[in-house]
């Protein structure tokens, strides 16, 4: 009883790491115990045999998917010296755009507001602590190179103009993922990385006449259906 139940849950694993047919992985003979353990040791190599490609390539995938790096560091110092000022320069010209994004986000919010919206996050929700940062105008580290050894050239750049940019575009993005959950509830690849933009209802979902016409999936999906959770 003990080695049939072994082989039920190694079933159980391959069936949810391939589409073949359960009984092409191991079977179960009731036969002497000496020839039960040999099943169970020659099905476990069969299947283990197996299952290896399939979460070798499902690995890559991910790798490939998540987990890329971007590779900087190691071509910085090779290219020409003309090039990489000329990057440093224009890092500064979408400081040009911000005010336009900071209008475009309290539009968004003010739209989520004035349809019912609540628990909205605000730009204040990802902007860094003050205190969280590791350096201040006292103890910032500073680099040799003209204006690069000022205290406030690495305060100005990495405690405000950085993680208020980063703060400000993540909000923008976390509240127009909310707008396309409200009013777009209809599933497509990138719809599981909208997560933490989720909401209650949907607007098709809170008119019975029109969540009638929704998917099955998209209609049950918990991102824009609370109740599935």
């Amino acid at each position: 009883m003990i080695e049939k139940g072994k082989l039920l849950f190694l079933n159980a694993v391959f069936k949810l790491t391939t589409t073949a047919p359960i009984n092409q992985a191991i079977t179960y003979t009731p036969k002497a115990k000496c020839d039960c353990v040999t099943s169970i040791h020659y099905n476990l190599e069969f299947t283990i045999n197996n299952l290896q490609p399939k979460l070798r390539s499902q690995k890559m995938k991910s790798c490939e998917s998540c987990n890329s790096r971007v590779e900087i560091g190691k071509h910085h110092k090779k290219l020409p010296f003309i090039r990489r000022i000329t990057g440093i320069i224009i890092i500064y010209l979408p400081i040009i755009t911000l005010p336009f994004v900071l209008v475009s986000a309290c539009i968004t919010y003010c739209h989520l507001i004035l349809v019912g919206a609540k628990n909205v996050k605000t730009l204040f929700d990802f902007l860094p602590a003050r205190e969280s940062h590791r350096y201040n105008l006292k103890t910032q580290i500073t680099m040799r190179p003209s204006i690069l050894k000022t205290k406030l050239f690495w305060i100005l750049n990495c405690t405000w103009y950085c993680p208020v940019s980063v703060a400000l575009f993540e909000w923008h993005t976390y509240m127009v993922k909310i707008v396309e959950n409200w009013w777009c509830p209809f599933a497509h690849e990138k719809k599981e990385s909208y997560e933490k933009s989720k909401i209650d209802k949907s607007y098709w979902h809170i008119h019975p006449a029109y969540k009638e016409k929704l998917h099955e999936d998209d209609l049950n999906n918990p991102i824009w259906n609370d109740q599935e959770e």
